[in-house]
């Protein structure tokens, strides 16, 4: 519970922190000032209309992508699984590429990204359901002829868009960030962020178990339907981030692995640890990405850069093996 308490307090000095920081100049008593007491002022509108909701967005994206990363290192019993496992990513992708090809509107994007990442996980389960062997194995082939068809899809989108506009729009998206977060991407992710998170807690146990394999009917799960259901619900949550953000990358590989590393806690004992990590890691690469520099860059710039580093000292350190 302390460990637990240090981190929810970290967490909201980061979110007052990064509340206040940018490139509009202003003191922090004059922002301060501006959030508590509200006006009309320019310093007002980005706190309120700009910034909040894209802290609190950053909050809950960073708290699903790893939550999500978690349950599929735990059921795949890998640690190098993250959360294209079933091909949500590449589907969202595809689906932001099409819409920005032939619409060019910010609703229909996240409409058609979501849509296909969703599409791309039913197949996924679809295509294991008719494999033979190992179940396990089927989710992950499978999601690899996902991704490979979604990407080959993406490759002929790329070479027939306009490389003066589309084009560039497409990478940029690819790239993720949060500079065109509102409070409606906030309004949409919260519910389904939310009853989806509380399906999962409330399933964290059975989670566990799918851990020991076929070994888990004989504790009482029903494995093959419980992995199904959580697949899907851990997806759907990376695609409704995805959707709004473009490719948020390397979160729900990499946070995992520190809470397992700090709190040496199994799944069903670090969920809330992995939520508050999940956030925190991600609302301080949001706050490097937009004040680092001069101009907003990408967050998987910043995200690959600490994940791969991270990941080099675990490998080094032989905290992973494979």
């Amino acid at each position: 519970m302390k460990k637990q308490a240090a981190l929810i307090a970290f967490l909201l000095f980061m979110m007052i922190f990064s509340l206040f920081c940018g490139r509009y100049g202003a003191s922090a008593f004059e922002a301060a000032s501006a959030f508590v007491h509200g006006s009309n002022s320019t310093l007002s509108k980005i706190i309120l209309n700009i910034r909040l909701p894209r802290i609190l967005f950053v909050v809950l994206a960073g708290a699903v992508l790893a939550i999500s990363g978690s349950i599929f290192q735990t059921i795949f019993k890998n640690p190098l699984a993250s959360g294209d496992v079933l091909g949500a990513s590449s589907g969202c992708a595809l689906g932001a590429a099409l819409a920005i090809l032939f619409f060019a509107d910010a609703f229909a994007t996240w409409l058609s990204a979501f849509s296909m990442g969703t599409i791309a996980i039913l197949c996924c389960l679809a295509i294991a359901q008719r494999m033979q062997g190992n179940r396990i194995l089927n989710y992950m082939i499978s999601g690899l002829i996902i991704q490979a068809i979604a990407t080959s899809a993406l490759m002929i989108i790329k070479l027939t868009a306009d490389p003066y506009q589309q084009l560039g729009t497409i990478e940029y998206w690819l790239m993720g960030g949060f500079s065109g977060i509102s409070w409606n991407q906030l309004f949409i992710l919260a519910p389904c962020a939310i009853i989806l998170l509380f399906v999962l807690y409330k399933l964290r146990w059975q989670i566990q178990l799918l851990a020991f394999g076929k070994e888990g009917e004989s504790l009482g799960i029903h494995t093959a339907r419980i992995t199904v259901i959580v697949l899907i619900i851990a997806s759907l949550l990376i695609s409704c981030v995805i959707a709004n953000a473009g490719i948020v990358s390397w979160v729900g590989l990499l946070v995992p692995h520190i809470v397992r590393l700090a709190f040496q806690k199994s799944f069903m004992h670090s969920c809330t640890l992995n939520l508050l990590t999940g956030a925190l890691f991600l609302l301080i690469c949001d706050t490097l990405a937009r004040c680092l520099f001069p101009i907003e860059i990408p967050i998987s710039i910043i995200t690959s850069l600490f994940g791969a580093l991270f990941l080099l000292f675990l490998f080094i350190k032989g905290k992973i093996n494979v």
